[in-house]
């Protein structure tokens, strides 16, 4: 099993900023970035290429010249370290954390699933839909879904899923792969529908269509705090987990002083 998902992480993320036309490829150093420039920070990342322990002044340093990448679009970025990697006792706190959980054989359901279709996306329409999805449940500002919407990142190797229930597209995810694996992203299922099942019949879709499309053994995804017990029900495990930390450009934060 794979103990180690930083690699399938970096490259994703990458691989989605690339999609949107506002997507850069800046280089660092020292550190690997994936910059779509949409006003959406989990598109705007950072990940230190070393596994070394950060200093408060190491870190505070590559903040700032991730801010200075940031600042001719004026967006906000994430960057996000290996969870203990910031030197103990410096009072930084991370916004969030996201384990890494890898699943080579999912678990039988434990129950049934309900009347539903699932559709795979293409084009603008199912694109927006997603992006929508994704905005309602992770409580963003109804303005992302723009930001959000782009149809050109559905398409291999990303693959995108509605799932329609009541007539309506309650939930969705995308299955993408990378670096030999298939990785889970893009999940979301609006509150009033949550407890159906539905996230994990959207997963365990997009396992079977991935292992028969690209013939994946593994499955890895980085999980929330709302998703984790789902994944783990399903048979996924935690091999590691990485901590996030709020980045913005350079001149707002030479004014938050």
């Amino acid at each position: 099993m794979i103990r180690d998902t930083w690699k399938i992480f970096v490259s994703t993320w990458k691989g989605y900023a690339q999609k949107f036309p506002s997507g850069e490829r800046p280089t660092h150093p020292e550190m690997e970035i994936a910059f779509a420039g949409i006003a959406v920070p989990l598109f705007n990342l950072a990940f230190p290429k070393s596994k070394a322990e950060l200093s408060r002044e190491e870190f505070e340093r590559l903040q700032g010249e991730f801010g200075r990448i940031l600042k001719p679009r004026g967006v906000t970025g994430i960057m996000f370290l290996r969870t203990g990697q910031v030197e103990t006792n410096t009072g930084i706190e991370a916004m969030f954390r996201m384990p890494g959980m890898v699943a080579a054989k999912l678990l039988p359901p434990k129950r049934a699933l309900g009347e539903f279709v699932i559709r795979e996306i293409a084009g603008a329409a199912m694109a927006e839909e997603i992006a929508r999805l994704n905005v309602v449940c992770h409580e963003m500002e109804l303005k992302d879904v723009a930001e959000l919407t782009c149809a050109e990142l559905w398409g291999g190797p990303n693959h995108g899923f509605l799932l329609y229930a009541e007539g309506a597209a309650v939930a969705g995810g995308s299955a993408s792969f990378v670096e030999g694996v298939s990785y889970i992203g893009w999940m979301a299922t609006l509150p009033e529908f949550r407890g159906r099942g539905y996230a994990e019949a959207l997963l365990r879709h997009m396992h079977a269509f991935m292992k028969q499309r690209y013939g994946v053994k593994e499955t890895v995804l980085h999980a929330t705090e709302m998703g984790r017990p789902v994944y783990e029900r399903m048979g996924f495990q935690a091999v590691d987990e990485f901590a996030a930390y709020l980045c913005v450009p350079e001149m707002e934060m030479g004014n938050a002083g």
